[in-house]
């Protein structure tokens, strides 16, 4: 079989995960619940994680879903289930990591698309928001329109 060749990229360590550079490619998974639904997202994060997804995205897209993310987490962890937790936001997520900073610092990292934190000058703001709320955090992950990723912030 030929060896298809990989696009140099950045490395970023996600939880206790490198992704990226010359490091093995990882199987990342993403839950299909509602995460504010604590127990169904444990479930299921916890499902991955022993299927051998070694990240897992969940959906915050609501003042609930932010709530909910620590119990997730806090959670996962007292049970020995260490998959970093990725948050994927899109158009609101500047204002939930503002108004939900213990989800902020619950997560891993945080996923966002460009494409849909704002346009122009409020673009640059929502995303300049994302990006400092992650004080806690090492980077925060954009993915961009050819699904590759970027490191955004700096450690």
């Amino acid at each position: 079989m030929a060896e298809i060749p990989r696009r140099q990229t950045v490395p970023v360590r996600v939880g206790d995960v490198w992704i990226g550079g010359q490091y093995p490619i990882a199987v990342q998974s993403m839950t299909n619940t509602d995460t504010a639904d604590v127990e169904s997202t444990f479930v299921q994060v916890a499902a991955l994680a022993a299927a051998g997804s070694e990240l897992v995205r969940i959906t915050v897209n609501t003042r609930e879903a932010a709530a909910a993310v620590p119990a997730i987490v806090t959670r996962l962890r007292s049970r020995g289930i260490t998959v970093p937790i990725i948050g994927d936001f899109h158009y609101n997520g500047h204002i939930l990591l503002r108004e939900y900073p213990d989800c902020a610092k619950s997560l891993d990292k945080y996923r966002i698309n460009p494409g849909n934190v704002g346009m122009g000058r409020q673009h640059d703001d929502n995303f300049r928001t994302k990006s400092l709320s992650n004080t806690a955090r090492p980077s925060v992950l954009a993915s961009t329109g050819d699904r590759s990723t970027r490191r955004l912030s700096r450690r």
